[in-house]
């Protein structure tokens, strides 16, 4: 395996809270586009200069200001350069996300519990995300939180509304759709409808989410599996966008 060195040069170091730095870079005395992020000494990643570094400590300082000013369970993952933290109320909660490293927005997700799985539910438009544009504040989670917590009531009756729908009306649909999943999730999805004939997509769901979320991968990589599950429910004309 070959390597490449390319050096820039550092026209500008502008330091920023938690150990990070940015610095405006040129190559070949030329100006450009971009920026590198620092953390600590090591190199985040090469950003658009637009970009605006919102610090994963920043984001984890303010999530946990409001579950305390809540009264909520609050916990948070860091993969790499992301970080995830859930405020949970119970059974409903919030998941916000974000990235010093450009591969995810400041998001807020609506999650819920069911018999201790956590489930991310299909895309609604009070789920929220906002790009690493200037005019970025992170002060918008002190609105966008209670805000998603609400919506994750609503979704939790949504899902629950889930078992008045057998398998078995729609295995045939249902046989081609769960492909779109990875076998270790989908195995023997199906097969408990000719067992059980009260077996709903309810039951199913639950049974595919608790393999997502037992699994040992990253946050990230649940999130995606999560939004090929929804996408099987959503083809049989369940999901409800609130």
């Amino acid at each position: 395996m070959s390597s490449l060195r390319v050096e820039f040069r550092v026209i500008e170091t502008i330091d920023r809270p938690y150990g990070y730095q940015e610095k405006i870079i040129q190559y070949r005395n030329n100006p450009t586009k971009y920026k590198a992020i620092i953390k600590d000494g090591d190199l985040v990643a090469i950003l658009g200069k637009r970009y605006k570094l919102i610090p994963n400590e920043q984001v984890i300082d303010i999530a946990r200001e409001i579950s305390e000013a809540m009264d909520l369970e609050f916990l948070y993952y860091l993969f790499g350069w992301r970080v995830y933290c859930v405020l949970k109320d119970n059974d409903i909660g919030v998941l916000v996300i974000n990235s010093v490293d450009g591969t995810e927005s400041l998001k807020c997700e609506a999650l819920f519990y069911s018999d201790e799985i956590g489930i991310i539910p299909p895309k609604s438009i009070t789920n929220v995300y906002r790009k690493h544009s200037e005019s970025l504040e992170v002060s918008e989670l002190y609105d966008i939180i209670p805000e998603v917590l609400n919506n994750s009531r609503e979704y939790k009756g949504w899902f629950e509304s889930l078992s008045n729908y057998k398998v078995k009306d729609y295995v045939d649909s249902l046989k081609e759709m769960v492909t779109i999943l990875p076998k270790k999730y989908r195995n023997g999805c199906l097969e408990y409808t000719y067992f059980n004939p009260e077996y709903s997509i309810k039951d199913m769901y639950e049974l595919i989410a608790r393999r997502i979320w037992s699994n040992n991968i990253d946050m990230r990589t649940k999130i995606n599996l999560y939004k090929s599950l929804n996408q099987i429910v959503a083809a049989l004309g369940l999901a409800v966008m609130l």
